[in-house]
Parts: structure tokens; sequence; C-alpha cells
């Protein structure tokens, strides 16, 4: 990087640092008075929607309080916006759901049920600028922890570009594609190279492996000192490429090629190659680095000036949080960054290592429906935040400017404390995400803990997980596949099924008596390959999958996703397969 860049991006780091500073204080603030910003929020949606075909159907004009609202506005899902959305976009129609523009339809991840366009206002888009200037923020105190303050700040970024276009092939054209993220992105590409250190193709399409120019170009680069992703596993999908290719990584970096088995045009490679020069002397500190042969702080060893990981790394996936904590040293910070779907940004960790977000009072309006030990959901009595318990589950309910009303957006949250007025909470699990085997009622939450027993219990870190409802089997069993850090034999596959099956039965209520009625058989583990969910992750985004709605694979379908899987268990799991 010159002068030039240097400066630039210094100056527009700090300066968001300093602007992340200003808005923190004031979500904080907001937290003290919560109830009465959420319900001005509402009021606000409302008046401004009032005169659309939805505001009209519901009387939104009559509505004075948020008892009104919930009287009169029955709670909802994705199907009953179906067709609004249809004429929206394949219409050219206004005025539908909401009062505001619709500037962008955000795709779900399509990990339950169908992808679905999700309408995003251009006024929404003040929240995401905050919340990236909260991340910067984050970055910058990370770094001052470290002794860096006013300097240049590049880092690897993972969130990639999908952004398409529905055209109903007249005038009607509007911009689509993953998640807001993409968008974001998308809006700022063209600053990236200052930011990171990849060039613009890296941004611009047109290279079949972008894994492998990230992950070369932030090689290159000693002075990273933040990395950034959408989910923690995209980051540690990249970390892992670069352990697995190291050879050839460093191979090229020292030469200056690219090499022949990266598929890209001539005119992209001749193009990259320009600016990718050789660099002998990096490549031998490289090589000197992964010939201690141990993974244990190697992404700390990599980048020696690196600060802070940042992703969305909790819930489904702390298994990917556990796996890069091994790979860095304590000197480095950890943020949870943002809660947040492609319905809306809802949350943010405010505090480094620390799983919990706070709600964000940013222009939605939340409500929150109790949910019982057995995961069931109470829909007739809805709560405030200010209602909450800690300790206590509920199934978050939303009302946006888009024109969402009441919400269910399926998310399962924790309440763990509050900001004066305004909840701090954990993500739980999905309630549409639910395995019923036999009225067992096996949760997310359930499965974690479990999976966390066995990894107690024989000191071996689950790298990743899935669960099977195998029916075909009598009587139905759970199966679950799980990718440990390293081989197991015989005798430890054999404890992870004892551990599991125990654990399941004490935390998962319904599990237990279908146990107990012989409904259900013992559970069966699967060990599966080391990298197989990764290459799986590859394999749907090769196929045309959004990389930054990746998630975790937590059920697995019948067909092709089990045969999948089933391929992918090990010779130790397979011995025990031919025996039954």
């Amino acid at each position: 990087m010159n002068f030039f860049g240097k400066t630039a991006n210094a100056v527009c780091f700090w300066g968001g640092a300093a602007l992340g500073a200003i808005f923190r204080a004031d979500y904080l603030a907001k937290a003290r008075r919560g109830a009465r910003v959420s319900e001005k929020a509402l009021k606000k949606i409302l008046r401004v929607s009032r005169d659309t075909e939805f505001g009209k159907r519901f009387a939104f004009s009559a509505i004075k309080s948020v008892g009104d609202y919930q009287r009169a506005v029955p709670l909802t899902t994705y199907d009953d916006y179906q067709d609004y959305i249809s004429r929206m976009v394949n219409g050219g129609e206004q005025n539908l759901i909401t009062g505001r523009r619709i500037s962008y339809y955000a795709t779900t991840s399509g990990s339950v049920g169908q992808t679905k366009l999700i309408p995003q206002a251009f006024s929404c888009y003040g929240s995401i600028f905050k919340v990236i200037c909260l991340m910067v923020r984050d970055a910058a105190a990370a770094m001052q922890r470290r002794g860096a303050c006013g300097v240049p700040a590049r880092g690897l970024l993972t969130t990639e570009i999908h952004i398409g276009r529905v055209d109903d092939g007249g005038e009607n054209r509007h911009t689509s594609g993953g998640g807001v993220s993409s968008y974001a992105i998308n809006g700022v590409k063209v600053f990236l190279p200052l930011f990171t250190p990849f060039p613009k193709e890296a941004f611009e399409g047109g290279i079949e492996n972008l894994r492998y120019v990230k992950a070369r170009c932030a090689l290159m680069d000693p002075n990273v000192r933040w990395l950034c992703g959408p989910y923690m596993s995209m980051l540690t999908d990249i970390i892992s490429y670069i352990l697995e290719n190291h050879e050839m990584l460093i191979r090229d970096i020292e030469s200056g090629r690219i090499d022949p088995s990266i598929r890209m045009s001539a005119e992209v490679r001749g193009r990259l190659e320009r600016k990718l020069r050789p660099d002998p002397m990096r490549a031998a500190e490289l090589r000197a680095i992964f010939d201690g042969g141990s993974e244990k702080g190697v992404v700390s060893k990599i980048w020696k000036k690196l600060s802070l990981v940042q992703a969305v790394g909790a819930g489904d996936f702390m298994p990917f949080t556990k796996k890069m904590l091994h790979w860095c040293d304590t000197d480095v910070s950890l943020s949870y960054a943002s809660y947040t779907a492609s319905e809306a940004w809802m949350g943010y960790s405010f505090h480094f290592s620390d799983p919990r977000y706070l709600l964000l009072l940013d222009g939605n309006f939340y409500e929150f429906l109790p949910v019982d030990e057995n995961g069931e959901t109470d829909t007739a009595h809805p709560l405030l935040m200010q209602q909450l318990e800690v300790g206590k589950y509920y199934e978050i309910v939303l009302t946006t400017p888009a024109g969402l009303y009441r919400y269910r957006l399926r998310d399962v949250l924790k309440v763990t404390g509050f900001e004066g007025e305004t909840p701090y909470f954990e993500f739980a699990y999905r309630a549409n995400r639910t395995t019923d085997l036999c009225g067992s009622h096996i949760t997310d939450a359930f499965v974690n803990a479990a999976v966390e027993a066995v990894e107690k219990e024989l000191g071996l870190r689950i790298d990743d997980y899935s669960l099977y409802a195998d029916t075909e089997h009598l009587p139905p069993r759970v199966v679950m596949f799980m990718e440990p850090e390293r081989p197991v034999d015989a005798e430890e596959r054999r404890r992870m099924r004892e551990v599991f099956e125990a654990a399941l039965v004490r935390v998962a209520r319904g599990y237990r008596i279908s146990r107990q009625a012989n409904n259900l058989g013992v559970s069966e583990v699967y060990p599966v390959e080391k990298g197989s969910y990764m290459r799986y992750r590859q394999l749907r985004i090769a196929k045309g999958a959004a990389e930054n709605q990746m998630k975790s694979i937590r059920v697995i379908k019948p067909g092709e996703e089990l045969a999948y899987f089933l391929a992918a268990v090990t010779e130790v799991g397979k011995q025990r397969g031919d025996e039954e």
C-alpha cells in the first residue's frame, strides 16, 4: 500500500471508529428507556403505512396503542406477504405493505423451507451504516489493546457479493440477491481494496475460486489486523483452506504465479499476476511457520499484528468459534458482531468474548412469545421487552419499516440480562427446525448440549455436527454425524455414542419419555472425515448457494444430503454399521 492508500485507510478507519463510539453511546442510552423507544417506533411504522393496502385492511389509522395493534393485527408468517411481494416484484405495485420506498429484495438462506424475497426499505440502511461503524469501533478498540492507534488497518473480509436483478421483462427491475450484507458490501466495493489486501478483481466476479485469491493475498500481507465475516464458519473455512493448501500458496507467493489448477480466464489471470509479484522473503517466513507442524496458534503466527476476529460465532456457529480460538493467541480479541437476518438487524454484541446481544432499538418494534421447557410456544400471550424474565426463552416477533407486521421470525432467544428496559439475549435455536421423532421434540439447544457433553467427556473438539431422523430404523432413532478434530478409534466412537445418548436423555424431556416407552431406539453416532463439512459447503456454493448465507447444517435431509454424509463416514464408523 502506498503513502496515499495508508493515509486514506487510517483516516477512514479511525473516523469510522469515532462514529461507532458515538452510535454505541446512543444505543446504550436508548436501551435504558427501551419501552418508550420501541412504542414510538411502532407508531411511526403504522403512521407511514396507514394508507397502504395492508394498512387499510387492518385499520392502522385507528390504532392508538400497542394493545390496539396486537388486537387488530394477527401474528404473521411469510405466506401472509407472498402475494403482496409477488405483485411488488413482478407488477411494480407500490403502497401494498409499506409506504416507504423499497430499494432491494434480500433472499433468505433457505435453511428451512424455500428461499424467500424480503423487502428492504431505503430508510433501513442507516441502521446498517451504524452497525458497520460499531464493528469498526470494535476493531479499533482491539488494536488499541495491543498498542496500535492511528495506524492503517487492513484485514481479511470474507463477505461475498451476490447481487442480481429481478426482471419481469418490462420496465420493472428490482435489485435482488443474497443477504443485506451482500448489498451493503456491493455499495462500497470500490473502496474495499483500500481496507483489504485484495485487488479489485476479488470483488468483480469472474474468478471461480475466490478462496484462493483471498487466501493468497491475505497470506502475502503480514500486517493484517482483523478477520471479519458474516459467520465464523466462513472464516474457519478460509483458514482451513490455507492449512490444506499452504504448500501451493507459498510456492505461488514465492514465484509470483498462479497455480494452473486455479480456474479463471486468461485475461483475469494476467491482470492478477501483474499485481501479485514474487515475494520470496514472505514465502520463506510462511514456510517456517507451517514447517512447525502444529495448528495451535497458527493464525497468530501468520499475522503477528492480528487484533480482532469478528463474526457471528454463537449458537450454531460455536464449534467454528472454538476452532478459531484454537488457532489464535489470547492477545486476539473476539467479537460476536451482530445478530441479523434478512428481515432486520436486531442485535449487537457490545462486549468482547461475550455471545450476548443487546436488542437494537433502531426503527423496529419487537414482541416476544414465551417458550416453555418442552419447546412449546405460547402465541396467545405476547410480551413486550420490559416484561421478559432472565433465563427464560422467547420466540421473537418483528414489526419492521419495510412492511412486516407481527412477523414470526421463528428464532428462539434466551434472555440473559438487561440494559435498562432492553434485554440482552443469546440465540438459542430455530423454532421450526425441531426434530419430532415420535413426539420427542428435539431442538438445536438440546443437541448442542449433548455435543458439548461429548467434547467435555472425551476431551475432543467436535468441529461440526448434524442430526438425521432415521425413520427407516426400527424403532426410529436419532443419528448424529460428527466431525472430530482428529480421527477417533472404535473405543472412542463407542464412548461418543454413550455420552451423547446419556446427555440427550438428560436434557431433552420429550426424548427421555420416548426412550423410556421404547418408541425410539438408542441414538447412533457416525464420525465423518476431517473437512467433510467444509467441502459440502463449497459444493453448495458451487451449485449457486450464496456464501454469505451458508449456515450450519444442523438437520440432514434425506436424499443427496444424506448420501453425501454417509459417504463421508470414516472407516471406524463404517465398521460399526457393518456389525449392525
